[in-house]
């Protein structure tokens, strides 16, 4: 068995059901603890059926760790969207690394997952068209940075967007 995390651009909150989709693979998401008291009970409800876990974004707990090798345990691979929220922009920046610090841990390659085209949520199904394309693994075998540059270059060959990766490399802090 080997282990894979699914690295996407995080356009909507719909994203984690078309990669798995798209990869079809069933697959454990790190989520935002506050999703798992939103207001809104049917977000509360998907991010539980889908798989997701609560993590503190703040401050990073061991029970994560514990997690992630749970998911690794089994049949289930891993998703995390690097840059750590939905973002609207045409642009690949800001990326967290902690995407390759589980690799490394935990021995994991790196795929890369673009969601392409997505303008808005559809008011009736079907009324829109998105792509979920996914990339070449990455070894997690790389440098962090390395690892960092092929994730933003895959993710913005795929989208169209703008990669401003650089910015991650070289003022980690603003991350």
């Amino acid at each position: 068995k080997s282990n894979v995390i699914y690295a996407g651009n995080h356009v909507s909150y719909i994203d984690p059901p078309l990669i798995a989709l798209a990869a079809w693979k069933t697959i454990a998401y790190m989520a935002k603890q506050e999703l798992f008291h939103d207001d809104n009970k049917l977000l509360r409800f998907l991010v539980h059926t889908l798989g997701g876990f609560a993590v503190n974004r703040e401050k990073p707990e061991i029970a994560t760790f514990k997690t992630v090798k749970s998911v690794f345990n089994t049949s289930w691979s891993l998703g995390i969207f690097p840059q750590g929220k939905i973002i609207k922009e045409p642009v690949i920046s800001h990326v967290h690394k902690g995407f390759i610090m589980f690799a490394k841990k935990f021995k994991a390659d790196i795929v890369p997952v673009a969601i392409c085209g997505f303008d808005g949520y559809a008011k009736k199904l079907f009324e829109k068209h998105i792509t979920v394309k996914i990339g070449k693994p990455i070894p997690y075998t790389l440098e962090e940075d390395e690892i960092m540059r092929e994730w933003a270059g895959q993710i913005c060959e795929f989208t169209g967007y703008e990669n401003r990766i650089e910015e991650s490399i070289a003022n980690p802090a603003l991350v």
